[in-house]
């Protein structure tokens, strides 16, 4: 497992993929047409602003779902923190994906970009209210304040709630 780093932070869906999510990187930050027109009705992609976002890293991130949650080795749960946080996960990362988004959450993590975790949780300004859903990019799994999001996330990753 590699310690959380880059977390990519998902916003409610605008129904297609924002041109400029991924700044100077691929199209669609890598994704096919496809993968973009199924993701765009489930999350939108909050630009990052750093290129470790932008080169293959969430296809790549994806991809790694998708495998282990065709192999029946993904698990969902919640972190209860003055919100539900729910999240899946591989199997084997439960524990460490818990302490992370209470990390996350208490900003005691150096990240890449901030998560703005905690102010989604207090929804106590401009950026909270926004974000309602991210994606862990070194260990693959995801996490959500919004209990759309996430459901319609596990369905397509054909997890069962």
């Amino acid at each position: 497992m590699e310690k959380t780093y880059l977390v990519q932070r998902l916003t409610k869906p605008k129904g297609r993929i924002n041109p400029f999510a991924f700044g100077g990187g691929l199209v669609k930050g890598g994704l096919s047409d496809e993968g973009a027109n199924l993701i765009s009705k489930i999350w939108d992609f909050d630009y990052m602003g750093a290129s470790e976002f932008e080169w293959g890293a969430i296809p790549k991130t994806l991809q790694r779902i998708a495998q282990y949650s065709s192999k029946g080795s993904a698990v969902i749960g919640n972190v209860q923190l003055e919100k539900d946080i729910h999240y899946f996960c591989e199997r084997d990362m439960k524990i460490y994906v818990e302490q992370t988004i209470r990390d996350i959450a208490n900003n005691k993590l150096r990240l890449k970009e901030p998560a703005y975790l905690k102010e989604a949780i207090k929804m106590d300004d401009g950026f909270g209210l926004r974000y309602k859903g991210w994606l862990e990019l070194n260990n693959g799994f995801a996490f959500f304040v919004d209990e759309e999001m996430y459901g319609n996330t596990l369905r397509l990753f054909g997890v069962k709630e």
